[in-house]
């Protein structure tokens, strides 16, 4: 199978046009995939320790990511002043959803 196509309703012109192809392979939308304990997410991320082995950061497009990013740093028992290199990290692998999350931390 070839790549598919995402097309778009012209109600104006009243026909569909094409905004491009679907980049994301099939197997990325499994379900099971995105489940951390017992909890479906958007997204669950393996992130690379530096001192070795993986860790599982999920994440929701609706949630703001520096709280995210806070929570996950605290859950990990890593300083917080790692928090903006995961925001990155979030803003990077969502496609940018996690960017339209939050543009501003929330102070508290």
């Amino acid at each position: 199978g070839g790549a598919g196509v995402a097309y778009t309703w012209s109600a104006a012109d009243g026909q569909w046009e094409k905004i491009g192809e679907v980049v994301a392979p099939p197997d990325s939308f499994n379900v099971e995939s995105r489940m951390y304990q017992g909890v479906q997410y958007d997204y669950v991320f393996d992130v690379e320790m530096d001192a070795g082995g993986k860790r599982k950061l999920p994440y929701n497009r609706d949630q703001n990511p520096y709280e995210v990013a806070e929570r996950w740093l605290e859950e990990q028992g890593l300083p917080l002043d790692q928090t903006e290199q995961v925001v990155n990290f979030l803003c990077q692998n969502t496609g940018g959803a996690a960017a339209l999350s939050s543009s501003m931390p929330m102070n508290n």
